[in-house]
This record gives structure tokens, C-alpha cells and sequence, in this order.
């Protein structure tokens, strides 16, 4: 999801959401979580063969066994309802702790009844890895770790504790910070005080607040988060004990569960269809993702086998044959051919959205619950068709309201960017679509400059969203079928290249059941994005994982092996200079994370990265597959011993062994970005002696100008 309104991201602690469920449960105003977005970006992990069923060229490790014991089987005790929802909510992310960890107060507005369950597990990160500054969210008592929760409907009002004048106080006494001028004008927009509202939304944008856009990195951006997050802690303390889950506790699984892997994944679908029985299911995810690396961390490949194999599992244990009908993202960029085209089995249809989401949209089910429990309980029955194409018009109806806003407010009540619902059974007809195509155009001869200046025009998502583990520049996923449009157009194309393109988006309309795209600058979306990259420089540093995160689309197309022969026809002498600077970078990076780093060394790697930053973004224009308006600067000397210098101290410390040490160094880095350690991290083991592996670094330190080449940074977040 994008965070360009983001209260939870590192260092300025989580989100108010217990105060914002409590100001709505008494009418009050309160600060809009809704209006908070993180991004839900991240990288997933290796392959998991979790039926045993795994192509054997991918990489496959036994999950371990269930962290609990098997569930005791209540089949008997809950009768077979319409629909089952299933949501598995990742709070273990600490910028999403507390956005995760109201959920329960949200849905228990609408809960489970005689038509439907509401199903949650749900991950909470420690208190202390939340909130740098010594905060809590103060609710349901911080827990940590792995609960299920059958959710019931509570209707006993919620206490009245936090109120308008305690808002004022806060803004009175924090006079200077835009982020809290900005929650003031929420409130009194939730009272229905539009003109109070405005003078503080004037007030907020006077002192800076567009720079939480516009300026991620500037020190103030860390200062005001902070200060706000201090100024809050009262509110949060005062509202406690109204911030209490009223259902109880299905399966507490403790602190050693990782949501994160794809056995538990597998768990928890198993354990919710066999114990929730019911005519149709409908997963949810919830947590950062990034196109084809995935999402929670887990790769398109491993969440498709995870999802399957907990169906699987269940059947065999109740002798039914139940299946998912529709899995929904809440997740930034699950909108993605690759993505969609590995999960095909484990689900009818698929609803994500192809750029950021906002966090909101993980706060909005229960208003959507409440609508499909209005239905049901009209005698209709459930159908994933009809909630698929509700669900994306619901968001298209958000985002239009949207639409006339000023961007200081426009960017904070975005939902879902764009979104759409697609038919599962259809996505093969797309994929070999674009598999003939790729096969035409190597064998017309058709020019790769020429094709790669098409792609490079094309409807794209770059964002500077934050992401615990970012891989690749977003602005290299591009939308399908305006790829489609732009080629099939094309004057100096041959005719079969032309077809091709126009069956790519006759099979796309057929597999995309709804889309919207009402959020700012997305034109041109049409429901599914491609990785389609046309530098030399991130297909040297992704091919590689991008085979790996989604191998039954590569093994389909052949994608991976046309993108590589872009690098193999490039200028190698300046790729390997490239990539040798990737390794500076990394290295000078871990320096400077050493905690015992003098002064005076500290400016040294500091302007040594600062010039090894500029180098690199001048050879990656350089790499850049389509060379018009490209401006290549000549290397000066002072840049070519720089270079020769670091690729011998490179050849050096891989001589002494010492390379290894450094990429795991850096993996860590990128996989504990969040707060959080999972171990070596997941990308050790592929990555590890590879040149492509500081991957994340590249992302930090070398995409940023094209990230936010719309002019927005589409995503402030909060830098540590």
C-alpha cells in the first residue's frame, strides 16, 4: 500500500486507530487511520514445495510442522454457513502493528452470525520494536505474537473517553507541526466543522506538510512524526480500556510463529475451512507486497501452494471438497500478470490492485462485511462473482469522491490506486498471449530498441512507497494492455507483433472481470501490470530472482530469456563497472551502520558513497536498452581510479573469503529494515556471491529519480 499519508512508518510509531474506533463507535471526531497508508510493500521468500508437488528445478524445503497441535475438530459444533471469510492480517510488520491490531475492534461491528464467519489471524509485532520512543498502542492490552480470533458481534457501545477538547489540546500545545494541524482538520471534519477543518488543513500545508510527499528524507519529516506520536501517547493511554476485543480467543499460537512463512499460511487456511465450514471462502491477505517478489514476504509461487495445500489439507481431514473462491490483496502492486499467473489454482478469482494501496482499505471491511451480511441475511446467496465485481466498485465510488480534492488531501484519502478482480480461468489465455509475442518477435526480427521504446513509453507505477525490503524499481512494472495499445498501434511493426498485441488485450478484457483506476496519475491502467524493464542494469540485478519468484510464468514465456539477451548484447565493460559499484555501495553502507565508526571516518564513507551514488546513476543511464535523449557523459578520470580502485579491493576481499561477509551484512540490513529479524533473511541462500545481490541497496540509492519522476514521491515515508 502507498504511505503518502503515513503515520506508522519506522521511527514515528504506529498509527491511533484504538482512538479513531473509539471516536466512531461515540460519533466523535478522531484522527483518520483511514487517511493513514503505508505502504504494503515487501519481498518474499524461497520457494516452498508444500505439497511435494513442486516443479523439481525449483528450489523446495519440507515446512516444518504445525506450530500448534492439530485443531480439535468442531465440525459438529458449527453448522455449514454461506460464507466463510478468512482473514490472515501480518501486524509483525511494525509500521502495520497497530492498523492489524484494530482490526478485531472494526469487525466486531459486524461478526460472524447464522449466514457467515469472520475468521482472523492475527500477527502483532512487540511494543517495543513498534515504538522507538517508549509508546503503546494501548490496545487489547499489547499482546504479542499469533492469535485466532472467531469474530462475534459486539454491541455494546464502546466508552466515552477521548473528545474534542483533548484534540485541541494537542494542537494547542504543538503549535509548529503540520502533521498535527493536518489530524486536527480530520477531526473537525468528522464533526461536521468544514470551516475549522480548512483553516487547519491551510494551517498544516502553511507549515510543510506536502514535504511528507514531496521530501521523505528531510530531518524535519522524522522530528514532526516523532513529536506527534509523543503528543498522542496520552490519547492512547486515556483510550485503553475501551480498546478491548470482545471475541475470544480461538488459538493463541504464542511468539515463535512467523506469519511470514508459508506453512503457517498453509495452517491457518486448513485450520479455518476444517473448523468454519461453509458453502464458499474467501481469503484475505494483508501486509506489504511488490508485484512478482510477492507479498508477506512469501513469493506468488509459494502463497499459490500455501493457499492450495491448507485446501488440500482440510479436505482430506473433513472428506469434502471445498475451495477458495476469491483471494483478495490488501497489499501494494498484487495486481501483476507474474503474481496472478502463479496463484491460478489456489483460487477463482483474484482481486489486487496493480500500484500502492493505502492502509485504509485494511480498516474498511467492516463496512464491506456488512454489506455481504446484508445480503445474506435478505436470502440471497453468496456469489465470488458479484462480491468480486461490488468489492472493485466500491473502491472506484471511494476513489471518485476523491477526485476534485485538493492534493493535500487527495493523496491522504486514497484507497485502492487502481484495482481489479480477475477470473483466474482466464489468466492462461493471457500469459500464452504474451508468449507468442515474445516468440514473433524474435523471429520477425523485429528490432529490440524498437520494442523496448514502446514498453518504455508505457503506463508505469513508479513509487518511492515505503517497503521493509524493496526489490527493483517499481517503475518497471507497466501496465498490460496499454503495452498492448502502444504496440499494436505502432507503425514500424510487423504486422504478426501487431496481432499479437491486440490478442493480449482481447485475452486481458475476457480475464478482468471489474478494474478501476481512479487514483491521481493512473490513466491508462487497465487491471494488470508486467515486469518489463528496458535498463540493463535491473535486468542484470533481477533476472535472476524474478526466475526464481515466478518460475511457471518464465518457464511459460520465455520472458526472462528475451530480457536477458538485452544484457548480453550490452556494453559489458561498463555493466561490470556497474555492478562493482552496486558492491561499493553496499559495503560503504555497512560501514557506516558500524556503531563504532569515527567522526572523522564517517565523513570519509560518506562522501565516498555520495560520489559512488552519482557514478552509478550516470552508468545506469548509460545501460539504459532505448538510448534516445540519453545524455552520456565522458568518465573523468577521477571516476575511473575510483572504480579501478574499488574493483580491486573487491577481487581483494573475495581472495580473503571475505565477500560472503559483507552480502549477508547487507541482507540482514534489508531483511530487519522493518524492525523485525527473520534470520539471514530470505534472500542469503540465492543471492549470496552473486553480483546481483545487494539488490535492496540498488533500490535505496539508485532508483530514487525515477521513483518519483511524477512529482509526488507517492509515498512519504517516515525515514529512520
Amino acid at each position: 500500500m502507498d504511505s503518502s499519508f503515513n503515520l506508522n512508518a519506522p521511527g514515528s510509531g504506529p498509527h491511533i486507530e484504538s482512538l479513531k474506533n473509539a471516536a466512531i463507535s461515540q460519533g466523535k471526531a478522531t484522527a483518520g487511520k483511514q487517511d493513514a497508508q503505508e505502504d504494503l510493500s515487501a519481498a518474499p521468500s524461497d520457494v516452498v514445495d508444500l505439497n511435494g508437488t513442486a516443479d523439481k528445478k525449483k528450489k523446495t524445503l519440507p515446512p516444518p510442522p504445525s506450530p500448534v497441535g492439530e485443531p480439535e475438530d468442531t465440525r459438529a459444533e458449527q453448522p455449514e454457513k454461506e460464507v466463510t471469510f478468512l482473514l490472515y492480517m501480518d501486524g509483525q510488520y511494525p509500521d502495520l502493528e497497530s492498523t492489524v491490531a484494530s482490526i478485531p475492534l472494526g469487525l466486531e461491528k459486524v461478526g460472524s452470525n447464522k449466514d457467515m464467519n469472520v475468521v482472523v489471524e492475527l500477527g502483532r509485532a512487540p511494543q517495543s520494536v513498534v515504538y522507538s520512543d517508549g509508546g503503546y498502542d494501548r490496545i487489547d492490552s499489547d499482546w504479542e505474537g499469533v492469535r485466532r480470533y472467531h469474530i462475534t458481534s459486539s454491541t455494546t457501545p464502546r466508552a466515552e473517553t477521548v473528545t474534542l477538547g483533548d484534540w485541541k489540546d494537542v494542537a494547542a500545545a504543538n503549535p509548529g507541526n503540520p502533521l498535527i494541524h493536518y489530524v486536527m482538520g480530520e477531526v473537525y471534519e468528522g464533526q461536521g466543522l468544514k470551516e475549522e477543518a480548512e483553516k487547519e488543513f491551510k494551517k498544516a500545508e502553511e507549515l510543510g506538510y506536502m514535504k511528507f510527499f514531496t521530501e521523505p528524507a528531510n530531518p524535519q519529516i522524522k522530528e514532526w512524526s516523532t513529536e506527534f506520536q509523543q503528543a498522542l501517547q496520552p490519547l492512547r493511554d486515556k483510550d485503553m480500556e475501551s480498546n478491548v476485543y470482545a471475541s475470544p480467543v480461538a488459538e493463541d499460537l504464542g511468539t515463535g510463529v512467523d506469519m511470514k512463512l508459508p506453512h503457517n499460511l498453509r495452517d491457518f487456511v486448513a485450520w479455518g475451512i476444517k473448523n468454519y465450514p461453509a458453502k464458499h471462502y474467501v481469503v484475505i491477505l494483508g501486509g506489504h507486497g511488490g508485484a512478482w517478489t510477492g507479498a508477506l514476504q512469501m513469493s506468488p509461487s509459494d502463497m499459490g501452494m500455501a493457499i492450495q495445500a491448507g485446501i488440500n489439507q482440510a479436505n482430506r481431514s473433513t472428506g469434502r471438497n471445498d475451495r477458495v473462491d476469491a483471494t483478495v490483496f490488501n497489499s501494494c502492486y498484487m495486481g501483476n500478470l507474474e503474481s496472478i499467473n502463479e496463484m491460478k489454482d489456489s483460487s477463482d478469482i483474484i482481486i489486487a490492485s496493480e500500484m500502492s494501496a493505502k492502509s485504509s482499505v485494511l480498516s474498511d471491511w467492516p463496512e464491506i462485511l456488512g454489506g455481504v451480511q446484508k445480503d445474506l441475511s435478505e436470502g440471497k446467496d453468496f456469489d465470488a462473482r458479484e462480491f468480486a465485481e461490488g468489492f472493485v466498485e466500491l473502491y472506484r465510488e471511494k476513489g471518485e469522491a476523491t477526485r476534485e480534492l485538493p492534493l493535500i488531501r487527495k493523496f491522504s484519502k486514497e484507497h485502492y490506486l487502481t484495482l481489479a478482480a480477475v477470473d483466474t480461468d482466464k489468466i492462461d489465455e493471457v500469459t500464452s498471449s504474451w508468449r507468442k509475442l515474445v516468440a514473433d518477435w524474435k523471429k520477425s526480427g523485429t528490432s529490440d530498441e524498437e520494442i523496448f521504446k514502446l514498453l518504455d513509453g508505457s503506463k508505469n507505477y513508479p513509487s518511492f512507497a515505503y517497503s521493509p525490503e524493496m526489490l527493483f524499481d517499481y517503475g518497471t512494472l507497466r501496465d498490460l494492455g496499454d503495452i498492448a495499445d502502444k504496440l499494436s498501434s505502432a507503425e514500424n511493426l510487423p504486422q504478426v507483433v501487431k496481432d499479437d498485441a491486440i490478442k493480449i488485450k482481447k485475452a486481458l478484457a475476457e480475464a478482468v472481470i471489474a478494474e478501476q483506476h481512479t487514483g491521481h496519475d493512473m490513466e491508462g491502467s487497465s487491471g494488470l501490470s508486467i515486469w518489463a524493464p528496458t535498463n540493463v542494469s535491473d535486468i542484470a540485478l533481477m533476472a535472476a530472482p524474478y526466475g526464481k519468484r515466478v518460475p511457471d510464468f518464465v518457464q511459460g514465456t520465455n520472458w526472462d530469456k528475451k530480457l536477458i539477451e538485452s544484457v548480453t548484447s550490452a556494453d559489458q565493460q561498463k555493466l561490470a563497472k556497474f555492478m562493482a559499484c552496486i558492491k561499493l555501495l553496499a559495503q560503504s553502507q555497512q560501514m557506516l551502520r558500524n556503531p563504532h565508526i569515527s567522526d572523522t571516518e564517517k565523513s570519509q564513507v560518506e562522501e565516498k558513497l555520495k560520489k559512488l551514488q552519482q557514478e552509478a546513476v550516470k552508468l545506469r543511464g548509460e545501460l539504459s536498452i532505448v538510448k534516445d535523449d540519453v545524455e552520456i557523459a565522458p568518465e573523468t578520470p577521477e571516476e575511473k581510479a575510483m572504480l579501478e580502485a574499488g574493483e580491486k579491493e573487491i577481487a581483494k576481499q573475495e581472495a580473503r573469503g571475505k565477500d560472503e561477509e559483507y552480502i549477508e551484512g547487507h541482507i540482514m540490513r534489508s531483511q530487519t529494515r522493518d524492525g523485525m529479524s527473520h534470520g539471514k533473511g530470505v534472500l542469503y541462500d540465492e543471492l549470496a556471491g552473486k553480483e546481483e545481490d545487494p539488490i535492496s541497496l540498488f533500490a535505496d540509492n539508485l532508483i530514487a529519480d525515477s521513483q518519483i519522476k511524477d512529482g509526488m514521491g507517492h509515498n512519504p515515508r517516515f525515514i529512520k
